[in-house]
């Protein structure tokens, strides 16, 4: 019977003596340690020292941290001229312009014969680039101009955008006052009351009624630079409106054309709101943080970028910087339209323990900047590993050509085997523990033959 003597370190726990015999057995392929029965050759482990060692192992985690401007769609309504008894109706829009959803808690409307026609449950939840449509209705009960506003609040703080309403009574007869005659000037309107970027707006002066036989001559005017409209247009005679087209410029920055229309004493406006044609990128989180990581591992995050702007944004290229940080394949430069995102796979994996730092930066076409710069951070940790050594025996007539590392886990009845390939070696080290398990361990010897001796001692080790 050959004695097999423990190796004791200062990271080793030595478990209590236990025998293991070597002899020939068939079935080397089964995955649990089994007991002995027929053996010809023993070989006793005096000792078995298995031996657990570093620290505390972290998994890979980490937290990744991280509102919307409601514009109102054209600067007022104009309904022109309506007769008397009856009913004019108009649309008004609320667009989201921010990056985040808006509340709309409710709208009011003050002045003149103006009514709300449509109906909405309140609060009423707009998307970031979405829209808010309802209708509203004139209905003069006499002939003369009419005048009136509407409040929208919402959940945007500081903020209670306002709708301008205008209208002219008309009596029956073509007037808006008693008794009949030619048409005047009774407004002017355009098909968009808003514009993003830059294009061209259809728009219209409408009389009271029919014009003169010599037609109604009216003058045009812009107070923006940014839109452009001829210097007058000609009512037909007997017509009762005209059109022309006003071009609009792209703008840097939202803002309101007031567009006039003159004639026989009589002005009207129209106001047309312009948006600028921003191409807007962000980010799901300012920061991205990995927590702590064990060593020699990986942990990954998702960066999300967003196109949130009115026109579509290029993302040119996204660079890293600082150690062990690192950047999925993604094929850059491209495009995003207006909603679309791209998700950049973010990876850390530490060699070393100790915090670490460093940092994303995305370039694009945007308009509110070129760049974007993304702290990262993280921390490599210490794993676990469970070392294990033993004695070989000092001879044998059937001698030793490798062993078999069983492992069992949480108290299981059935063991696993460690090692695929063969382990001439009387060391081992298992690194695949986890925290908060316990462990259970045996060894076997295989001789040339391919048969396996009896298993040796248990021992057993806690992962904290």
């Amino acid at each position: 019977m050959h004695q097999f003597a423990i190796h004791r370190s200062s990271e080793s726990q030595t478990a209590g003596r236990a025998g293991l015999r070597h002899g020939r057995r068939s079935g080397t392929s089964d995955s649990r340690v089994r007991g002995g029965s027929r053996s010809r050759r023993f070989l006793l482990y005096t000792g078995f020292v298995l031996g657990f060692c570093a620290l505390l192992a972290f998994a890979g985690c980490g937290s990744i941290e991280g509102n919307g401007g409601l514009l109102v769609v054209g600067g007022g309504v104009n309904f022109g001229s309506v007769t008397v008894g009856s009913i004019g109706t108009a649309t008004v829009s609320l667009m989201n312009g921010g990056g985040g959803a808006v509340s709309v808690s409710s709208v009011h409307l003050s002045g003149g014969p103006f009514t709300i026609a449509s109906s909405a449950t309140f609060p009423v939840s707009v998307a970031a680039g979405g829209t808010f449509s309802f209708q509203v209705q004139f209905a003069p009960s006499a002939a003369g101009e009419a005048t009136g506003t509407i409040t929208v609040l919402s959940s945007v703080p500081g903020s209670a955008p306002t709708v301008s309403l205008a209208g002219l009574g008309v009596s029956a007869g073509g007037g808006s006052g008693s008794g009949s005659g030619p048409g005047v000037l009774s407004g002017i309107s355009c098909s968009k009351a808003s514009m993003v970027g830059s294009g061209t707006d259809n728009c219209t002066v409408t009389l009271s009624g029919p014009a003169a036989s010599g037609g109604l001559a009216i003058s045009l005017a812009s107070n923006s630079s940014s839109v452009t409209v001829p210097a007058g247009v000609t009512v037909s005679a007997n017509a009762t409106s005209a059109t022309f087209a006003a071009t609009v410029a792209a703008v840097p920055s939202a803002q309101t054309a007031s567009l006039t229309a003159a004639a026989g004493g009589i002005t009207k406006a129209f106001s047309l709101q312009l948006n600028a044609a921003l191409k807007v990128l962000t980010a799901n989180a300012s920061q991205v943080s990995f927590g702590t990581v064990a060593l020699n591992s990986t942990a990954t995050q998702s960066l999300v970028l967003s196109s949130t702007g009115t026109q579509a944004v290029t993302v040119q290229s996204a660079a890293l910087t600082g150690a062990g940080f690192s950047l999925g394949a993604v094929a850059l430069p491209v495009t995003l339209n207006p909603g679309q995102s791209i998700t950049l796979q973010l990876g850390f994996l530490p060699t070393l323990a100790g915090a670490a730092s460093g940092q994303i930066t995305v370039t694009s076409d945007a308009t509110s900047g070129a760049t974007m710069a993304i702290p990262l951070s993280g921390s490599g940790g210490v794993a676990y590993a469970v070392n294990l050594t033993w004695n070989a025996p000092a001879s044998s007539p059937d001698p030793v050509v490798s062993y078999r590392i069983y492992r069992a886990v949480n108290g299981a009845a059935s063991y696993q085997l460690l090692n695929s390939a063969a382990n001439p070696g009387t060391t081992y080290t298992d690194t695949t523990v986890a925290n908060g398990q316990s462990y259970v361990y045996v060894v076997t010897s295989v001789d040339a033959g391919g048969m396996e001796s009896v298993p040796s001692n248990t021992f057993a080790a806690t992962i904290p």
